[in-house]
């Protein structure tokens, strides 16, 4: 980002910040006749306000309640409470006659907009939870729940029967109940002995005991697939990292390789000698720094393939071939094509790409630049917007805007 557009961006946020101070300045001055309440159902919120009069220029903070409904749409509310929870309440029960199961009891409806109570007569048949204490049910026991409902100061008291059916040994229920009474006395029986026998049979049914299924083996199976996908995916980052590292230290070294052959053929040496002698250069700079260069390394396999006396051109592609990187193999082409054209041929187009990386170095630099502006910019918007935030939020609040 440039500096003009820097300056432009901060005056833009200074002139909204005045604008919006400007704003609430000027409502404030009118004054406020009138807040808004949370709409049903919301919380309290609290607002603070500056008030003045005749000797009196204070802040006074206060709570504002949620806009209450009406009597009728009070009631209404209750009503709908009270359908929902007798579609919840049978669970798993066919009919409020015949009750074999648990039923579902809740604290609160409607999203819990609406409070509920529940009590049972007689007691000691359903518990605060829904849960039936079969172990009291000797014969089919008629209990009346009572239901409270409340919301807004408002309550609404609704009571009906239902019929909890003695325990029968052929429904869910009734078979958890003689099995659990089963386990009980056998329990009982065995407690001075070191293994408890569990019950084969409850009545006619006959039980079949297991310890329960444990997936651990699937888990880690699944564990091994995820683990592995993973892993591999890691390796292809992880492959694909190291070449684009390869990519950038081949590209890093282009512009220099370039220049050097533009240089030495300037001065007169053909391709081959250009070669050898960026060859050399880089052999004693090596010797001595002990860092190796790729694509410097592929100049020395060039340059052995040379001394060998190997066909020129074939050299020429697998140099391009082997640098891992578009830049080489446009200028193994132009070395190839400069087998047919010459030296002056290649030493014109060498200097058009050493212009070309020039230009292009140049716009990497003012890229580069921009980027490092805008990150040191970023910040500083940031911290202005916090500003901001910090000064207009709460006073939009006050004003209620």
């Amino acid at each position: 980002m440039t500096k003009d557009k820097i300056v432009k961006f901060a005056v833009g946020i200074m002139i909204l910040g005045l604008v919006l101070q400007g704003g609430m300045y000027i409502k404030n001055r009118a004054g406020i006749t009138a807040v808004s309440r949370p709409e049903t159902g919301e919380d309290d919120i609290e607002i603070t306000m500056r008030v003045k009069g005749d000797d009196f220029n204070e802040e006074i903070t206060f709570t504002l309640d949620e806009e209450k409904p009406e009597d009728r749409e009070v009631t209404k509310l209750l009503e709908q409470a009270k359908e929902e929870a007798m579609r919840d309440f049978l669970g798993e029960n066919s009919a409020f006659d015949w009750i074999q199961n648990d039923v579902v009891l809740k604290e609160n409806y409607l999203n819990q907009t609406v409070q509920a109570q529940w009590k049972f007569e007689p007691e000691g048949i359903v518990s605060k939870d829904g849960s039936l204490m079969l172990e009291n049910v000797e014969q089919d026991t008629t209990v009346t729940c009572t239901l409270e409902l409340g919301a807004y100061e408002k309550q609404l008291l609704y009571t009906f029967p239902i019929v909890v059916k003695k325990p029968d040994i052929h429904t869910t229920g009734g078979v958890r109940f003689f099995i659990m009474k089963a386990l009980e006395e056998e329990n009982q029986k065995s407690a001075n002995q070191e293994e408890m026998i569990l019950p084969q049979a409850v009545g006619d049914l006959k039980l079949q005991w297991m310890e329960p299924v444990s997936y651990v083996g699937f888990q880690i199976c699944f564990v091994g697939i995820i683990g592995g996908i993973l892993l591999l995916a890691a390796q292809k980052i992880d492959e694909r990292k190291k070449e684009e590292e390869k990519k950038t230290v081949f590209v890093k070294d282009y512009p220099d390789i370039v220049s050097a052959l533009v240089l030495y053929m300037g001065a007169g040496m053909s391709i081959q000698g250009a070669f050898s002698r960026i060859g050399e250069n880089y052999k004693r700079k090596k010797a001595s720094t002990n860092s190796r260069k790729p694509a410097y390394e592929n100049i020395l396999v060039l340059n052995r393939g040379l001394s060998d006396g190997r066909d020129v051109k074939d050299l020429f592609e697998e140099f391009g071939r082997n640098s891992h990187h578009p830049a080489y193999k446009k200028l193994s082409l132009l070395l190839v094509q400069n087998l047919r054209k010459g030296n002056e041929y290649l030493l014109e187009q060498l200097e058009k790409e050493e212009q070309n990386l020039y230009e292009e170095r140049q716009r990497k630099q003012k890229t580069a630049g921009e980027e490092a502006s805008m990150k040191l910019l970023l910040p500083l918007g940031g911290l202005l917007i916090m500003v901001l935030i910090i000064v207009v939020v709460p006073a939009f609040f006050r004003i209620q805007i």
